[in-house]
């Protein structure tokens, strides 16, 4: 595979590259050895005497030599080993841009310099400029090392800087597609210029996790473009197969070249990616003009796709550059994140100037709005007084249903005993006669329990504020709901004997109203409610579960505002949740909801054990 891999990439450079002749670069040079196999690497020699003589007479300038991606460059004097920029057995990796110079005082007092470069691939084992003396040193440096140095802490803040301002401001998505975007790449940058942060790794593990970087980097930050409608999902689908061949090769390869043809598969697909975002953005400007967060994403799209075709071009041996990608992945960073907080920002511009607008109106109409105020709540007592009816109501038709039964037991043993005293029946048979009456007794005492638990929801039998059994008060609502709850498997776990001292219409109220409230979304077969109570620390914890449709994320931070219900219109006032968390808090407590589509919602309640009554008859006047 390693051939193959090989043959292609070569095949790529001859179609595409410029890869002169080194001889015709290096006139003052011996070319010695010229990019020969050695073990896994390949290494070019060449030696010189002009350049020393060029040094003696300009010992106050440089030579400089060309870079050679994922090479170390090892400069002799005499024999003698002058210089080395990395090791050359690649065990630790050195930087992937390397290129050297050397002061030509250091060379003056040699006669003769040779110049050895070793190459960890074939791939990149090329010569494309020549030796020159300079009046400065190599900026090389600045582009190779400080750029790249550079880049990976500025993504590293990049990415916790969008983590920390897009969250709960932005979708989660976006958020996640941003930042570690800016994470991956700063990995790439990182183990790129591995050496300057004491990374010790060896060169193909190096080469593999800064290459992986780059692919997952890529595809997190075109995918952010996706989520924000720049990027066509179907030209994004492409770039993600080709990246997963691409990180695929990168991982399972062996040596240098097969890891570089897993980084370059994808680039052609991402500069048409590129190009797409770059022309929605054109568009999209030419109809509601040049916004500032356009702008933004433009320029950030437009130095990734220039300064990283200049590295692509680089790397394809069709021009000879400085590597520039750190500017164009900080540009393209940059760009998008202050594209998205300038949209938070106009969002809450447009909030306070709707805030502004409103505050106007409402000094402008203070009058009418006090009127208006006073008939609100007016109208509001009347929908939780109406609320409360309706609760009534629903608890009156199911004792409607109860006591129905209970006289026919009546009405069944009436008739039958009528009968037999108007045939005037012996007294051998009073037997009959008897079990008729029991009936009769057995429907009265049905009557008058549930009536009992009437009295006891309603609170007639209790006074305001009394310690009371939770059980007792919950099968108080449960006889009620009675006929409702037959189809349904209920669960009920209360620890013996847990009492609250409290408001017992209250807290009837509030189970009344969430075993209700399950009742209406529970599946029409294989519906389950489970109601449970224990003792936690100093507070008691109470819950209510079903297993129905769930409640739509957007909708549960709003189930508890008052008039706001997820029920049809006729069939709701919202005013039922509204009310059970005004009671709870009147208990010094607190509710809160769990909920997932289409598995079920969970409430629970937390009650202080020990609850200063003073504190709840004030809030109940």
């Amino acid at each position: 595979m390693s051939e193959f891999v090989l043959t292609i990439l070569v095949g790529i450079l001859n179609i595409f590259g410029r890869i002169p002749d080194p001889s015709a670069l290096l006139s003052d040079w011996n070319i010695t050895q010229n990019w020969q196999a050695q073990g896994e690497h390949y290494v070019f020699e060449a030696s010189s005497n002009e350049i020393t003589k060029s040094c003696k007479a300009n010992p106050e300038k440089f030579i400089i030599f060309p870079q050679v991606i994922h090479g170390v460059h090892e400069i002799y004097g005499d024999g003698n080993l002058v210089q080395s920029s990395g090791d050359i057995t690649f065990d630790k990796a050195s930087p992937f841009y390397n290129q050297t110079f050397i002061s030509c005082q250091v060379v003056s007092q040699y006669s003769n310099l040779k110049w050895r470069v070793t190459a960890y691939s074939r791939f990149f084992s090329r010569i494309l400029d020549p030796v020159i003396i300079s009046s400065t040193s190599s900026k090389a440096n600045f582009y190779n090392t400080t750029a790249n140095s550079s880049a990976a802490g500025i993504l590293l803040i990049l990415a916790a800087f969008t983590g920390l301002i897009y969250y709960k401001r932005v979708s989660n998505s976006l958020t996640f597609s941003v930042a570690s975007g800016s994470l991956f790449f700063s990995l790439y940058f990182l183990f790129s210029e591995n050496s300057e942060f004491g990374i010790t790794s060896s060169m193909l593990i190096s080469h593999k996790i800064a290459d992986i970087g780059l692919v997952l980097g890529t595809t997190m930050l075109l995918r952010a473009f996706v989520l924000d409608k720049l990027l066509p999902k179907k030209i994004y689908n492409i770039q993600f197969i080709f990246n997963s061949i691409s990180i695929i090769l990168i991982l399972t390869g062996s040596n240098g070249d097969i890891i570089q043809m897993g980084t370059v598969l994808p680039m052609p697909v991402f500069l048409v990616c590129s190009l797409s975002i770059l022309k929605t953005i054109i568009n999209q400007s030419k109809k509601t003009g040049f916004k500032q967060d356009s702008v933004f994403k433009g320029v950030g799209i437009l130095f990734f796709l220039i300064f990283g075709c200049n590295d692509i071009l680089n790397v394809f041996a069709i021009i000879s550059t400085y590597m520039l990608l750190p500017f164009g992945l900080v540009g393209a960073i940059f760009g998008l994140s202050l594209a998205v907080n300038r949209e938070i920002e106009n969002t809450y511009i447009e909030r306070d100037s709707l805030l502004k607008n409103l505050d106007n109106k409402v000094k402008e109409k203070t009058a009418e709005l006090q009127e208006a105020l006073v008939s609100l709540k007016s109208t509001q007592s009347e929908l939780v007084h109406s609320a409360k009816l309706a609760s009534l109501g629903t608890l009156s038709a199911g004792i409607a249903h109860e006591i129905n039964n209970s006289i026919n037991y009546v009405n069944g043993a009436l008739i039958p005993l009528e009968r037999r005293i108007h045939a005037m029946i012996p007294p051998s048979e009073r037997g009959l006669i008897d079990k008729l009456l029991n009936s009769i007794k057995e429907g009265t005492n049905l009557t008058i329990e549930i009536v009992k638990s009437l009295r006891t929801f309603t609170g007639l039998n209790q006074a305001d504020f009394k310690k009371f059994q939770i059980k007792e008060a919950i099968d108080s609502v449960l006889t009620i709901l009675k006929s409702k709850l037959r189809d349904v498997k209920l669960t009920v776990e209360i620890e013996p004997n847990l009492a609250l001292s409290g408001n017992l219409v209250g807290i009837n109220q509030v189970f009344m109203n969430l075993i209700t409230n399950a009742l209406d979304v529970l599946p029409e077969q294989n519906g389950e409610i489970k109601i449970g109570a224990i003792s936690e620390n100093s507070f008691i914890k109470l819950w209510v579960e079903d297993n129905g449709c769930g409640i739509p994320q957007e909708a549960v931070e709003r189930i508890f505002d008052p008039f706001f219900t997820t029920k049809e219109v006729g069939k709701g006032t919202g005013l039922g949740l509204h009310i059970v968390q005004k009671e709870i808090e009147k208990h010094q407590g607190k509710i809160s909801v769990n909920s997932q589509l289409n598995k079920g919602t969970k409430f629970e309640i937390l009650i202080p054990m020990d609850i200063k009554i003073g504190f709840m008859k004030k809030e109940a006047s």
